[in-house]
């Protein structure tokens, strides 16, 4: 029943619906009540309504041109380009009055650039009425001025203002003739006029306020843009207009209500992203700046307002590889003494870019004492680098300026003393007058008495400070340093009693007295002031790694105890390069490469950091056994610093080490790319190329070298060599010795025998090689070849090499397998078997090894063994006649 009931309300509800769906089809409008409803809503400026009335109007009769040319003109008037071109354009094609929609269509053609096209439909364009051909020739000029064809350009604004004089894009024509003109009072003149007959004329609009723009009257751009935006509120760049005049007339808040609206549509547009950075940096958001910036340009945009505000931001931000990009980028086209290039140059400075540094402070238009800092500090960077000329350079500018503070006396006198210019002194004196508690000036001053041995002088300006801060602790440390320097440590351990009186936990006097307790053979006591000051000094990193040093040979428990302390100096201050540096170089010194790796892997690389970054990264990974990734490492710090030695240096060593010669040398002269006048690298290059073997390269390379290094003893040695490859053993000699003398170098004392050998000395060599492990026990290459050539004349000499080697190489296959041999020929066959079995443990297919073993086998009469380990050895390789004679030996014996 209740079944029925349901059946019954639907029907009654399906016939109500199909009632009102009659009585709608009924009462469709027609696409001429359509146009007529729409007609009345433009006149109202009821713009959506017109839009949506006339979609329906297109949705019963699409091709009804009359809606199409309204939609077309509803779009344009609303700022929609794309969408009126396209109105219009079918409109116009399909034969609508082109008189009406011709200015229309050309009117977004001139809003979206499209030139080509905007002459080529004037020019067909055929029956117009003069206002219509006034309007078609402006569009043309427009375009024409926009493709710099000025002449064709001129003679269609002509054509307009001939056809209808008082026509407003006749008018608008001449506005933009007199500003091509250089004429902006004359079309602010014509423009203002027209305004005041059309205050609609849009475009007109646009233009008064981008002329306003120019002017810098940002309040007529402002006003003259928001009647331009209310009009077109869907025009991308009358919006973005106002939003930069906003911006300009520091009127943040309305910009930034503006922008956020946009940005919400246009999340990607570089324009926008412009305008946000700028107002984030006005509101000192550094970060957000920095990421708005990037973010337009990543989306196109090459401003030089972009890049220059990514680059203060990311300075700001203390990412200075960034801020360097982005402001290397504008430099070409910034005012002499704009702010952004001498930021620029302290920038280079930071990263150790201290040429470019100088070069960008020269090019500077004028100077002030505000840029005494920048020249003295880009002087001592040069210093650093060797670079003494352009470090004089900066040195002169800074003088020109007539320095007269403290400070800017302290860094002019340093500076000078860095050139050995001693009138620095002076400088420093001065500076100490006008600031008697300056302590910079007194310590540079002193630190170049030290550096020149005046002990006198140092110890008298340390005094000085004394007498004028007795309550300056770092005064007593300056004087407490030179006396130990100067040898006088009584008076020194007088002075850091003192210090610690006034500063119990002083870590320089701390250390100083834990020094003298360990001379004492204190060492307990030691510890404990080192424990003292690492403890109580977290900032001075320096101190918990004396501790740990002093620790590790205290005990393991002491050491642990030291790392710990590290470990939490570090962590209680992440961000501290310093800090993590020093824990990671504990680790190193407590060998646990690994863990060291990890605190090193989370360090971003810079320019000018400590060594032990690179060097603590590349000693854990050749501890790990890895030495190609420790290369990678060096190859890592020479990319980004090619013109600091040590990271070429450092991976020749490693080369060397694994005796791979070519690559060594190739590094050498990637080196010398960047280190062309370096006289240690052109000496390693003819090392190097002497080892390859290239002797007239190493010929050219010895005789292209100055004078004073071919006198150098290393360098004669080398001289030598290239005597030795000529067979001109006699002359070799002594260069070779030499070289020898100041070196004891074991390959050139193996050249050195050589040598004597060719000239029928052996014995001498032998002698001379013997003499050499005397004094460089050490020296396992020399005594393995040593040990080699004796093997057969003195076996048990050759034995005692072999045994010596094996305490720091047990696993050295070549000791081994000989000791076998040896002791199989010294009679004891069972010490032949025992090494014997070691080599071959290690090589188990080593043909050689296998035959060592059997020989020894047979002597110690281990018959059956004997045989089958030398078949082994002969089948491997059936061609050797020495290991068939050995297998034949061993099969008779098992006959």
């Amino acid at each position: 029943m209740k079944l029925k009931e349901n059946s019954m309300h639907l029907k009654k509800r399906y016939g109500v619906l199909l009632v009102l769906l009659v009585v709608m089809g009924c009462s469709q409008k027609t696409p001429s009540e359509y146009i007529e409803e729409a007609e009345q809503a433009i006149l109202k400026n009821e713009n959506d309504t017109a839009v949506i009335v006339l979609k329906n109007a297109l949705s019963s009769e699409p091709t009804n041109l009359r809606a199409r040319f309204l939609l077309g003109s509803v779009y344009f008037k609303r700022g929609n380009a794309d969408s009126a071109e396209k109105e219009l354009k079918i409109a116009l094609e399909g034969g609508y009055f082109k008189n009406e929609v011709l200015p229309l269509y050309l009117g977004t053609l001139d809003f979206l650039q499209r030139d080509d096209e905007i002459v080529q439909v004037v020019e067909r364009a055929t029956g117009l009425n003069s206002e219509t051909e006034a309007a078609a020739q402006t569009y043309k000029g427009l375009a024409l001025f926009r493709k710099n064809e000025v002449s064709r350009a001129k003679l269609a604004i002509k054509r307009a203002s001939e056809l209808a004089p008082d026509s407003p894009y006749s008018r608008l024509g001449r506005a933009h003739h007199a500003l091509r003109d250089g004429e902006v009072t004359d079309a602010i003149i014509i423009l203002d006029e027209l305004l005041v007959d059309d205050p609609d004329f849009m475009e007109a609009v646009l233009m008064r306020g981008q002329l306003a723009m120019q002017e810098q009257d940002y309040e007529i751009a402002i006003k003259t843009f928001e009647k331009y935006v209310g009009q077109k509120p869907q025009d991308a760049q009358g919006n973005f207009l106002l939003t930069d005049a906003l911006i300009r007339a520091e009127k943040y808040q309305e910009a930034e209500t503006l922008l956020n609206s946009l940005l919400a549509k246009l999340p990607n547009n570089a324009k926008l992203n412009e305008f946000s950075g700028i107002l984030k940096f006005n509101n000192n958001d550094y970060a957000g700046a920095k990421t708005a910036m990037e973010q337009s340009i990543s989306n196109g945009s090459n401003s030089a307002t972009v890049r220059l505000i990514a680059g203060v931001a990311s300075y700001q931000e203390n990412k200075l590889e960034q801020a360097h990009k982005h402001l290397a980028s504008v430099q070409g086209i910034l005012p002499e003494n704009h702010p952004a290039k001498r930021l620029f140059a302290e920038i280079q400075l930071r990263l150790g870019y201290s040429t470019e540094a100088a070069v960008t402070l020269g090019n500077l238009g004028n100077y002030d004492l505000s840029d005494v800092s920048l020249f003295t500090q880009a002087g001592l960077d040069l210093v650093k680098r060797g670079d003494q000329s352009n470090a004089q350079k900066m040195l002169d500018l800074a003088k020109d300026l007539d320095p007269q503070s403290a400070e800017e006396k302290t860094r002019v006198g340093t500076l000078k003393l860095s050139l050995n210019d001693l009138s620095g002194i002076s400088d420093l004196d001065e500076a100490i007058e006008l600031d008697p508690k300056t302590i910079r000036a007194r310590l540079v001053l002193a630190q170049f008495y030290i550096g020149s041995n005046e002990f006198d002088k140092a110890i008298a300006t340390a005094k000085q400070w004394v007498e004028v801060a007795p309550e300056e602790v770092t005064a007593y440390n300056l004087l407490a340093e030179v006396y130990e320097l100067s040898g006088n440590t009584d008076l020194a351990q007088q002075t850091h009693e003192k210090v610690l009186l006034l500063s119990p936990n002083n870590p320089a006097s701390l250390k100083f007295m834990a020094d003298l307790a360990m001379q004492d053979g204190n060492n307990d006591n030691a510890l404990t002031m080192l424990k003292q000051a690492a403890e109580n000094n977290p900032e001075y990193v320096q101190g918990t790694f004396d501790y740990l040093m002093a620790a590790k040979d205290a005990g393991e428990a002491e050491a642990e105890e030291a790392l710990a302390l590290m470990k939490s100096v570090s962590e209680a201050d992440p961000d501290n390069v310093l800090k993590s540096l020093n824990y990671a170089r504990g680790l190193v010194v407590l060998r646990q490469p690994q863990l060291a790796l990890d605190i090193l892997s989370k360090i971003t690389a810079d320019v000018d950091m400590p060594m032990f970054y690179w060097k603590g990264q590349a000693d854990s990974l050749i501890a790990l056994n890895k030495p190609n990734e420790a290369v990678n490492v060096y190859t890592s710090w020479q990319q980004l610093e090619p013109q600091r030695k040590e990271p070429w240096l450092l991976a020749i060593v490693i080369y060397d080490r694994l005796r791979d010669m070519t690559a060594a040398l190739d590094t050498v002269k990637r080196a010398l790319n960047h280190h062309q006048d370096d006289d240690e690298f052109k000496v390693m290059e003819l090392h190097y190329t002497l080892l390859s073997g290239n002797i007239s390269v190493a010929k050219r390379l010895y005789n292209n070298l100055p004078v004073n290094i071919q006198q150098n003893n290393i360098v004669k040695g080398m001289r030598g060599q290239l005597h030795f490859a000529e067979n001109e053993f006699r002359k070799a000699l002594p260069l070779l010795q030499a070289h020898y003398d100041e070196s004891r170098d074991g390959r050139i004392a193996l050249t050195i025998a050589d040598a004597k050998a060719k000239l029928n000395e052996a014995d001498s060599g032998l002698k001379f090689l013997e003499d050499h492990l005397v004094t460089v026990p050490g020296d396992l290459n020399v005594r393995a070849r040593l040990a080699e050539r004796i093997m057969e004349a003195s076996p048990e000499k050759a034995i005692i090499h072999y045994e010596y080697i094996l305490q720091f190489l047990p696993e050295n296959i070549i000791a081994l397998n000989n000791l076998g041999w040896l002791y199989g020929k010294t009679g004891d066959a069972q010490k032949a078997v025992e090494f014997a079995e070691k080599a071959v443990a290690l090589r188990p297919e080593n043909p050689k090894l296998l035959d060592t073993l059997g020989v020894a086998l047979l002597s110690n009469g281990e018959k059956q063994r004997a045989l089958e380990v030398s078949k082994k050895a002969f089948d491997i390789e059936p061609s050797n006649q020495v290991y068939r004679v050995h297998y034949e030996e061993a099969q008779k014996a098992n006959q």
